[in-house]
């Protein structure tokens, strides 16, 4: 007699406007209307494709708004809702909000943790919670992948998709990134215990402190540069390994329709990225120099 595979809730989660972070990188403000309706363009065109092209419609996508969303933008998460039945809006004060960035066990993410196990039933024995940026992506058999490799462990675990692809959409530029601290993370628990949710650990430093697993036989993300990021750049770093784009690519993988063919990707490695590579290496050092003039 085979083994029963034992009932869970998967949940994609996704922040969107909550008054968590008050300015980007550029220090633009986050809570305005013209940034709102950037995000929820950039929404629309990346992050939502690509989860409605899923190969596997087993999961909730919550999707977390600030209670002060106003009309217009609600109108447009039903219109997303109709594209995709799975998402679930969530609204939030400020004062719940704040608790993303708690210090305290008990209140880190409590109004996230409180949602989820409002929609879990009491045979669920595991939440698997995975995180998504809302201007990001996933590759269309993302969710298939996550649960092929929750039914082959049934236990607590951290699954890194530690390759993946960097867009520079200004650019019209294209990378492959190997970075197993990256932000697309997810998370498997025992649904009947104190479960925390894959936001609560932060994605630099989830994996020091959990069991993890490394899935990387091909590129499972997409993230977006776009040059309003919260915190996303060229990341210079020895823990991300950066490798060229050289044989086309198709992003219908993640949902998008965009295509980029070998010369493209050849001219983009040779000039475009080097270039550009150039530019925020300088604007680092620029920005390390005035800040040491600040302290001093």
């Amino acid at each position: 007699m085979e083994n029963q595979q034992p009932k869970f809730k998967h949940f994609i989660i996704t922040l969107f406007n909550l008054k968590i972070w008050k300015e980007d990188k550029t220090h633009r403000a986050t809570q305005t209307a013209d940034w709102l309706a950037q995000r929820f363009d950039l929404f629309e065109r990346f992050c939502l494709p690509s989860v409605a092209h899923q190969t596997n419609k087993n999961f909730t996508w919550l999707c977390l708004f600030d209670k002060d969303t106003p009309t217009d933008m609600r109108q447009r998460i039903e219109r997303c809702q109709a594209q995709v039945p799975q998402l679930k809006a969530c609204f939030f004060t400020a004062d719940e909000a704040v608790e993303f960035l708690s210090h305290e066990e008990a209140v880190n993410c409590r109004f996230i943790r409180r949602t989820v196990r409002t929609l879990l039933s009491e045979d669920d024995a595991f939440v698997i919670t995975s995180n998504l940026d809302n201007d990001d992506a996933l590759s269309n058999d993302y969710v298939e992948r996550v649960q092929r490799q929750f039914v082959a462990d049934q236990r607590h675990m951290l699954y890194s998709f530690v390759c993946g692809m960097q867009y520079f959409v200004r650019l019209n530029a294209i990378v492959r990134m190997h970075y197993p601290h990256n932000h697309f993370l997810t998370l498997v628990e025992d649904a009947r215990g104190d479960f925390h949710t894959v936001q609560y650990y932060g994605h630099a430093g989830a994996r020091k402190v959990l069991p993890n697993t490394d899935i990387a036989e091909k590129p499972y993300w997409l993230e977006n540069v776009h040059g309003h990021n919260v915190s996303n750049e060229l990341r210079i770093t020895s823990r991300v390994r950066y490798a060229p784009c050289l044989a086309p690519v198709d992003l219908r993988q993640f949902g998008i329709d965009k295509q980029f063919s070998w010369a493209l990707n050849l001219k983009n490695f040779l000039v475009t990225l080097p270039a550009y590579f150039v530019k925020i290496a300088i604007w680092r050092l620029k920005r390390k120099i005035n800040k040491k003039k600040k302290q001093g």
